[in-house]
């Protein structure tokens, strides 16, 4: 199984994205960058997504992300990991490190909710073309399925108090006015 280094990984989505202020503009020059690679390559950029979608699989994590939406579901946090290594390396591993700095992290103009499903799509729909496979039903794909668990960590708890206490910078950004 060919692996991907997370070194590539973390440059291929951080000159893929450069530049790109707007999800469909990251969307198709991730396309792009990835349209250049060899399906097995497709395989091992997305099972080094995989791996970060569940580093970042957390607890604490998951409450910084109910802070900024004002709650949140499984698709939902799924969508927010999926936005947050969109962001580049730097930032997704503050946040790993510190969920409370996403509040000087997430710029001041955000109205949106900090989701990105489609960006977690984008080497399966690759794949798919180059190879003529279905990654999901076809018996001979090798395209890496995800791997479910729950997040990592002590459940935090989804009262004001305790989130408030928790997350002090995201409490006092979000706290009156989630994105969600």
């Amino acid at each position: 199984m060919h692996t991907m280094p997370d070194d590539k990984f973390w440059l291929l989505i951080e000159t893929s994205l450069r530049g790109q202020v707007d999800q469909d503009g990251k969307i198709d020059a991730l396309y792009e960058a990835l349209d250049l690679l060899e399906p097995q390559d497709i395989e091992a950029f997305e099972r080094a997504f995989q791996q970060q979608m569940r580093r970042s699989n957390t607890w604490d994590l998951r409450g910084a992300a109910i802070v900024i939406h004002g709650g949140e579901s499984d698709d939902s946090f799924e969508y927010f990991q999926r936005w947050l290594i969109a962001q580049g390396q730097a930032t997704f591993e503050r946040a790993l490190a510190r969920p409370d700095d996403l509040a000087t992290l997430i710029p001041d103009d955000a109205g949106e909710p900090c989701e990105f499903e489609d960006f977690g799509y984008v080497a399966m729909d690759i794949w798919t073309k180059k190879t003529g496979l279905d990654p999901v039903d076809d018996p001979a794909s090798t395209f890496p399925r995800p791997s479910l668990s729950r997040p990592a960590g002590t459940p935090v708890k989804e009262t004001e108090a305790y989130l408030a206490k928790r997350y002090p910078k995201l409490w006092k950004r979000f706290g009156d006015n989630p994105l969600g």
